[in-house]
């Protein structure tokens, strides 16, 4: 049996003393700066509960970016549930082709992300503006392309497409977001935006896995493809967006402050 040596005794003791100094001295800091900075001070005497209702309030009230937030959402409700649920049952226990080909899907949605980030998106961007809509569309084609063929290569084009249409989408709207928000409430506005977009995944999943058995897979990604298309009409009604989009870089600087200053006014106690 080894025992420690005493020297190895004192460096752990050594060690222990050291961390407790350095909570210490962490904690002084974090005192010291939500003391000065007014903003960390008001927030700091908030609850979590608090700072998200108030992230919402805001979010809430910038027209534009909220209702294109929603459009997403209803995008993410069947998106995740497409590829975890749909797909794979889809491939295994109706077309009978290798569990492979699941990963395959993956890898074809990720390619084209990859492949619109460093090449797509800015292009058309430049060349046909910020089209929102048609990024939003692109991501219904493979429930289009799956119900209606096996043919694999068939299925993998309309996952690129996919992943084309969903970072024009996502990159487009982050862009606009990022510039348009006064710099001091932006991270609060992107949490809220994140926090919506991922709520949708859970109940999306539940009702996917419900209808799948009752529709069929052939029917329920008919039915989703035209949902999604319907829900990509609905970006040409949301209101202000289609100006802001034409705004430049320069110009969308704090449009959301000039557009809906009621949205940044910090209620009084």
């Amino acid at each position: 049996m080894m025992h420690e040596k005493p020297g190895d005794l004192c460096n752990v003791i050594k060690l222990w003393h050291y961390n407790l100094l350095l909570r210490k001295n962490l904690m002084k800091t974090m005192t010291y700066v939500s003391r000065r900075g007014k903003i960390s001070e008001k927030l700091t005497n908030l609850g979590w509960v608090q700072q998200t209702v108030g992230s919402l309030r805001i979010f809430v009230r910038l027209r534009a970016d909220f209702y294109l937030c929603l459009v997403t959402c209803a995008v993410n409700f069947v998106l995740p549930a497409l590829f975890s649920i749909v797909i794979p049952f889809l491939v295994i226990h109706v077309y009978r082709l290798p569990p492979s080909l699941i990963g395959l899907f993956d890898f074809f949605f990720a390619l084209g992300m990859v492949v619109g980030g460093c090449l797509v998106v800015g292009w058309t961007n430049r060349t046909f503006g910020k089209r929102n809509a048609i990024g939003l569309a692109s991501t219904a084609i493979p429930h289009f392309f799956l119900a209606l063929s096996s043919n694999v290569v068939l299925s993998s084009v309309g996952m690129f497409l996919a992943g084309l249409g969903m970072l024009n989408l996502f990159t487009n709207g982050s862009g606009l977001r990022a510039t348009a928000t006064p710099p001091e409430f932006r991270s609060r506005v992107f949490s809220a935006a994140s926090f919506l977009v991922a709520v949708s995944i859970a109940p999306g999943m539940w009702v996917i896995s419900a209808v799948l058995p009752v529709l069929g897979p052939h029917v329920l990604l008919l039915c989703t493809g035209t949902a999604t298309v319907c829900a990509a009409a609905l970006v040409y009604a949301v209101p202000d967006l289609q100006t802001l989009m034409k705004l430049s870089e320069d110009d969308s600087a704090g449009a959301y402050a000039r557009l809906y200053p009621a949205a940044f006014q910090t209620p009084r106690a």
